[in-house]
């Protein structure tokens, strides 16, 4: 086998093309290297340490008066309990620095994440303003947090898929649409971990307001809280459940056996019987191909006979007139 050189401004197009290893040609997969991922999340946590002392610093300086958690126009809607803009803001950006491009395409994903976040976290909270404002709802600065952080995980992966390169995609095997039995058992969890979260704050009143006291249930709610972890264990039972159930269907599809027969009169006989015996501890649906290849006996008639005889599979008797190859 010759090797193949690679044109470098080809190489680079399809390196460009390709940005997983196991879908790369050969001498076009990209590397990356472990460290990659560690230095993705000391760059977050870094970053994030860093805003969150300059935010506290000047709010208690009382030099720049800066809105909650990037929350404009929250006056009478609440307080923050947790910095989730910030934090998002500190992830965008740590994408963009770890991005594997060139330093342009690192600015301009940059870019087009925090600048799209930012106006839907702009909208948002207008929105939720002129709401109270009016009279009709108040939306709280934590619920306004909530609904920009489910927004940012819709930006993040359609600003991604939006700069990669991928082929045209084929058609699917399966039927991408889920079922609605999926639907009411996610309805089932949902409704389940809620009113056992409202159970458990009633019942067990003494116990959660000891565990927020020790900050265990967080500064989100206890009944959220409780919520999120119901919701988790429920649906990780429904899983385990569809796991092991399908564990216990036999996966037997139809198979067929291929079995070519140059003047084997003499012994096809044997072979047939032993495929049909074999089949016995098989499920599902056998059928044998026998191949006669230009006999000159009575190959082709002794294969029917023998597979019409036959209990636990079915067999055809196909004709190749034109000579294999001879084995030396």
């Amino acid at each position: 086998m010759t090797d193949v050189k690679h044109d470098p401004h080809e190489a680079g197009a399809v390196i460009d093309h390709f940005r997983s290893v196991d879908s790369a040609p050969a001498d076009y997969a990209v590397d990356r290297p472990p460290s990659g991922t560690n230095g993705f999340l000391v760059t977050f946590a870094g970053l994030s340490i860093i805003a969150m002392c300059i935010r506290t610093l000047l709010i208690h300086s009382g030099l720049v008066h800066l809105p909650r958690d990037l929350v404009i126009l929250s006056d009478g809607r609440g307080t923050v309990v947790f910095p989730l803009r910030l934090f998002l803001v500190m992830f965008f950006l740590t994408y963009a620095i770890h991005a594997y491009s060139n330093i342009w395409r690192r600015v301009f994903i940059g870019v087009s994440l925090l600048g799209k976040y930012a106006l839907f976290c702009i909208v948002i909270d207008t929105l939720a303003w002129l709401l109270h404002e009016a009279g009709i709802i108040s939306i709280s600065v934590f619920g306004a947090q909530m609904i920009s952080g489910l927004i940012a995980l819709g930006i993040f992966p359609h600003t991604i898929l939006r700069q990669a390169q991928l082929p045209p995609q084929g058609p699917l095997p399966l039927d991408p649409r889920i079922p609605l039995s999926a639907f009411l058992k996610l309805a089932g969890c949902l409704v389940f971990a809620i009113a056992g979260a409202a159970i458990a704050l009633n019942v067990l009143y003494d116990l959660v307001e000891v565990l927020k006291s020790w900050a265990i249930l967080g500064g989100i709610g206890a009944g959220v809280f409780l919520m999120q972890q119901l919701l988790a264990v429920s649906t990780a039972a429904l899983g385990v459940r569809a796991l092991k159930k399908s564990r216990r269907h036999e996966f037997s599809p139809p198979a067929a056996i291929l079995v070519p027969a140059h003047n084997e009169a003499h012994d096809i006989e044997d072979t047939i019987v032993a495929v049909d015996k074999a089949a016995q501890t098989y499920p599902g649906q056998i059928h044998l191909y026998v191949v006669d290849n230009a006999s000159t006996d009575s190959t082709h008639d002794v294969a029917e006979r023998i597979i019409r005889e036959c209990t636990n599979i079915t067999g055809t008797v196909l004709d190749c007139p034109t000579p294999g190859k001879p084995l030396h």
